[in-house]
């Protein structure tokens, strides 16, 4: 089994969906991790370790988002929930840091993240080893449109669902170009305005020689 992060296993020790948001652009990539925790969740999955202290240990203490660096840590959210604590962490990475450095992409088995003739390309494949709740919910977005996704799409995002039926074969793939949303739609509008224009163009050319003819006609 490959090294991960703790950060990962903690967050993933849950019997409840983790979900995993991440929004890509040209330069950056913005991560947001909600999870719920609960006490109990840990005196199965890891036996001889006080749930509590575990669970404080994760809510208390600092996380880590590259696993080179122990000086940079997520900015965190705990909110209580009553019978478990809601944790959110955030944080912001360079695209080269991500690639290199992130615990998530280490859940893999394989992984392609580069950038190619203009696109970022992304596939992960193979075993996921960091499930160890029912289920993983992971969202893609980006201000680029987003190409080639075979996640379930809503507007620019995309969702993969990874749980016990499919952490052993899981294939996620799709890519960005360096197109942003904004210019793609006046690239849109520009066309539908110039189909439209043509469309009208025609029609009252059609309109004079069926009037020419009508005259004619007479």
């Amino acid at each position: 089994m490959k090294k991960i992060g703790l950060i990962l296993i903690m967050l993933l020790l849950t019997g409840c969906t983790c979900k995993y948001e991440i929004e890509i652009n040209s330069d950056s990539i913005k991560e947001k991790i909600t999870s719920e925790i609960y006490a109990s969740d840990y005196e199965e999955v890891v036996p001889g370790i006080d749930p509590d202290d575990m669970t404080s240990s994760f809510v208390n203490n600092e996380q880590y988002p590259l696993n080179n660096r122990e000086d940079i840590t997520y900015d965190k959210t705990v909110t209580n929930k009553g019978n478990y604590e809601e944790v959110v962490l955030e944080y912001e990475y360079s695209f080269d840091d991500f690639k290199n450095y992130s615990n998530t992409l280490r859940c893999f088995e394989n992984v392609l993240f580069e950038k190619e003739d203009n696109e970022i390309n992304v596939k992960l494949s193979g075993q996921f080893y960091c499930l160890y709740g029912e289920s993983l919910d992971i969202v893609i977005s980006s201000k680029n449109r987003i190409t080639n996704a075979n996640g379930k799409k809503i507007s620019n995002t995309y969702t993969w669902t990874i749980n016990n039926d499919n952490f052993q074969d899981v294939n996620i793939e799709f890519k960005i170009s360096e197109t942003s949303m904004i210019k793609y739609y006046i690239y849109i509008g520009i066309i539908a305005i110039a189909v439209i224009g043509i469309i009208i163009f025609v029609l009252n050319v059609l309109n004079k020689i069926s009037s020419r003819n009508d005259v004619n006609e007479i």
